[in-house]
């Protein structure tokens, strides 16, 4: 650290670099390990002591506003995430984007704008990544530069290091909502109609089996928030997903989610090991946060195997794009499309087999089509699915909402496929 007149005559920005760097390197050297078991006032009070030590040794003079700041960014390093601490408790920020110590961007408003924040380096940066991968078991490096991980508060971040990101690491947070959306907020912003929403709950308490489908940032995650609420509070939850970020408020639930291999390769749990053990879990519902490879296969084995009123999301662009989706997932284990679309066909979004009560005996037979449950949950019939199945097209678009861009693959897929093949 140069002498107090090479501070001096620093620009103000680099000399308060200078200080913080320094001022946090004493004080984690001072902690070490110990710096997890004290807690944040003890931390603070410590942090103090060496920041105003460290000025009155140097013969430093600061505004009591620019200490306050400077005490304020050497805390969020050592306890919170840096200078993102001020972009994660702003509510009306919706994803933040770091490109690089210097470049970080946010969307407010469906809105990308540049953030008036940045690291101090690129050692920096690196250092509240570790912080965040580390806080849930996780790790990154050059071994393993991608990794997706949360963070406490549930939002979802993805990290990608160098060498794989040329130009420095890359960090997204799409951070979650404290208050999560409820169906009345999408009947609000017209997102869904009245009728939709009656039919969505109909689905849902039939014991449907659903799979939302959508594009990047359209909204799966929420519409399937949505949609367990939905589930009755009686009744066991099993979710599982890359990184836990499903709201749901039951009460019976269990969360569970996958794990990256370690330094040597081992200990990875894959979704597909979670959904295989699920079944094992005697769950009521399983929700997949999102199904990409091979668990699709394990999804649509549990749908045919008794597990009904199942939710997941696939990217997809159309109910009909996902139907050729689901099917690539699954071929990429060399089963015959046949025999996929039979099974999708049979028990995807479509009908309902009854389950035994605690006495054993059946429930009722809630084997409805589509438009029958269209016709219980309103009241009347709004769509018939015999009119409905001269149009696949118009069918499989049933629950596309004038401004919502994803779909709900919520149809009597066996017809579909029958007729889409010939």
């Amino acid at each position: 650290m140069p002498a107090n007149a090479n501070l001096a005559d620093l620009p103000e920005a680099e000399r308060l670099h200078r200080i913080k760097a320094a001022v946090h390197d004493r004080i984690i050297g001072e902690l070490g390990e110990r710096a997890n078991e004290l807690d944040k006032e003890a931390i603070s009070q410590r942090a103090t002591e060496v920041l105003d030590a460290y000025l009155s040794a140097r013969r430093v003079t600061l505004t009591a506003q620019t200490r306050a700041q400077l005490l304020a960014a050497l805390l969020a390093d050592i306890l919170g995430f840096g200078p993102l601490d001020l972009l994660l408790g702003d509510e009306t920020i919706s994803d933040i984007m770091v490109n690089g110590p210097n470049k970080v961007y946010i969307e407010r408003g469906n809105k990308m704008q540049r953030a008036a924040i940045k690291f101090d380096s690129d050692a920096h940066l690196m250092q509240i990544i570790s912080r965040i991968v580390t806080g849930v078991g996780r790790r990154v490096d050059e071994s393993s530069p991608m990794v997706d991980a949360r963070l406490p508060d549930g939002s979802r971040v993805n990290v990608i290091i160098p060498p794989l990101a040329v130009k420095g690491a890359s960090v997204t947070i799409r951070k979650m909502r404290k208050d999560p959306l409820q169906i009345t907020d999408l009947i609000q912003n017209n997102t869904l109609t009245e009728e939709m929403a009656t039919f969505l709950k109909a689905c849902v308490n039939a014991r449907m089996n659903i799979v939302v489908a959508g594009g990047g940032s359209s909204g799966k995650t929420t519409t399937l928030n949505v949609l367990s609420s939905f589930i009755p509070g009686d009744e066991r939850i099993i979710t599982v997903e890359d990184a836990a970020e499903l709201q749901l408020r039951q009460i019976h639930v269990i969360n569970l989610e996958s794990r990256p291999t370690n330094v040597e390769g081992k200990g990875g749990v894959s979704i597909r090991d979670l959904v295989i053990n699920t079944l094992r879990m005697r769950p009521d519902r399983i929700v997949v946060g999102e199904v990409r490879s091979g668990e699709a296969l394990d999804m649509l084995q549990a749908m045919n195997t008794g597990h009904d009123g199942s939710l997941t999301t696939v990217h997809s662009n159309t109910p009909r794009d996902t139907i050729s989706r689901l099917e690539t997932l699954v071929l990429h284990l060399r089963l015959q499309a046949d025999g996929i679309r039979e099974r999708k066909g049979h028990r995807v979004a479509h009908r309902d087999r009854g389950r035994s009560s605690d006495d054993g005996s059946a429930r009722g037979n809630r084997q409805r089509g589509a438009h029958e449950l269209l016709r219980s949950a309103s009241g009347q019939r709004l769509r018939p699915a015999e009119t409905a199945a001269r149009r696949p097209e118009r069918r499989l678009s049933l629950m596309r909402g004038p401004s919502w861009p994803l779909s709900l693959a919520i149809t009597d897929l066996a017809s579909y496929v029958d007729r889409g093949q010939r």
